[in-house]
């Protein structure tokens, strides 16, 4: 017998069947099968990077918007009440959350659960009372990252 070798066929003249083996068979579908897992892991990562970020950047926002809101307020003697929007929050089953801020000259860090397993701390440390105040807000998202955005705050004259 007479074997006519291709590069991924065996012919074989005196019976005329043309085939793969076994072995190269179950090789090819191994690699096939290692390059689609590998595809999969990088696709995986990838979102599980997109997400986080996506995550940070909505705490950076809704930092920005309970920072300007401490800031837009006029002071008075017990502080302000801050109502944050729902769609400020991204969640539209919630209406809104009323955040308490104490006024300036007392040193405090309150932390407020918002949604979906972010949380806002309010934190203040001020030097003086006649001086202007710093406060700080951190929103954490459930994965941990931090947005901290400062509210200086004049004092009311």
């Amino acid at each position: 017998m007479l074997l006519k070798r291709n590069l991924w066929l065996r012919w074989d003249k005196g019976t005329a069947q043309a085939g793969l083996t076994l072995i190269e068979v179950m090789a090819s579908v191994a690699i096939i099968a290692l390059a689609g897992t590998a595809a999969l892991l990088a696709v995986g990562g990838a979102q599980a990077g997109s997400l986080k970020m996506a995550q940070y950047d909505q705490a950076l926002g809704l930092a920005t918007t309970i920072a300007e809101e401490i800031k837009d307020r006029p002071q008075n003697i017990i502080g302000w009440v801050i109502e944050v929007p729902g769609d400020a929050l991204g969640n539209e089953s919630q209406s809104s959350i009323v955040l308490i801020v104490p006024p300036p000259g007392i040193t405090f860090a309150w932390t407020y659960p918002l949604y979906n397993g972010f949380q806002c701390t309010i934190s203040s440390n001020p030097t003086s009372n006649s001086a202007s105040v710093n406060y700080k807000v951190q929103v954490q998202t459930p994965q941990g990252l931090t947005a901290t955005i400062t509210a200086p705050v004049l004092p009311s004259s």
